[in-house]
């Protein structure tokens, strides 16, 4: 009798969003295996390229999935940006490959109706600048091909339909990266509320129009302090941040909540 396999699942939401000079990613951090919930998942990373432009990248879906590919994708040697896509759609097809020969021994066609059955599925977003243009790109391991998105702003997971909702009815535009930064940790608490499945302290990642110092990520400490100062400046009422959003863009600093006008004063502010 075969012994019950442990499954993990990333009940996930990420968002992206293109700024004046970045663009920021941010996510929640919960995971499932069978009936325990945890909420310290990391799903945000760094994928350095040896020309500094690097890109951060977050997966959602079946966890073995997802960590076999980040393992591949990470150990690869990139050039530069212009290499990234491809590889990162080479790893998924190799895992592909690895389904196909090791583990469900089916065609190639047939291996997304297990993948459906097991719920194997992930999905990343991956996020850079190539000459000095932001890209958004999603792939799914059941077509495992890159496309890129066309909107200043994109979601994956569960939570992906309620997220972009929100975006779309923010208005995202130009926005400055503080800006962007909190309306993507609103989102994802907006969503935890929403969506069964995800929850846990959001998550962000910020990749930079070549200033030299690479992606940066922000960890749940900074991101659970911000998500309570937001609670405490504006409630829980979407239509005040919509208001607020539009004083921010359009530069009225009067509208700022104190959360926000903290973040250009330093790390010190910001603890």
């Amino acid at each position: 009798m075969k012994a019950l396999t442990k499954i993990h699942r990333s009940m996930t939401v990420i968002s992206a969003i293109c700024c004046r000079e970045c663009i920021v990613m941010a996510s929640d951090s919960r995971t499932t295996e069978q009936e325990e919930i945890r909420d310290d998942a990391t799903k945000l990373w760094i994928v350095p390229t040896k020309t500094g432009n690097d890109c951060v990248c977050g997966l959602s879906g079946r966890t073995e999935s997802s960590a076999w590919i980040l393992d591949r994708l990470l150990s690869r040697s990139l050039n530069n940006e212009a290499n990234l896509v491809q590889s990162v759609d080479d790893t998924f097809r190799a895992y592909r490959h690895y389904l196909i020969t090791q583990k469900y021994g089916c065609s190639w066609a047939e291996l997304n109706s297990f993948l459906l059955k097991d719920g194997m599925d992930c999905e990343l977003m991956y996020c850079f600048y190539s000459d000095g243009s932001p890209r958004i790109y999603t792939i799914s391991l059941e077509e495992s091909v890159s496309y890129r998105r066309s909107h200043d702003y994109w979601c994956i997971g569960i939570g992906r339909f309620l997220a972009n909702h929100f975006l779309r009815e923010f208005g995202i535009g130009p926005m400055p990266e503080d800006v962007a930064v909190y309306t993507s940790i609103y989102t994802v608490e907006e969503v935890k509320k929403s969506v069964t499945g995800c929850g846990g302290p959001p998550q962000v990642g910020i990749v930079r129009r070549n200033d030299g110092f690479g992606a940066e990520l922000k960890g749940p400490i900074f991101c659970e302090h911000v998500a309570n100062e937001l609670k405490k400046s504006l409630g829980t009422e979407l239509e005040t941040w919509k208001q607020k959003l539009h004083y921010l863009v359009s530069g009225a600093s009067k509208g700022y909540p104190k959360v926000i006008q903290d973040y250009g004063k330093g790390p010190q502010a910001r603890k």
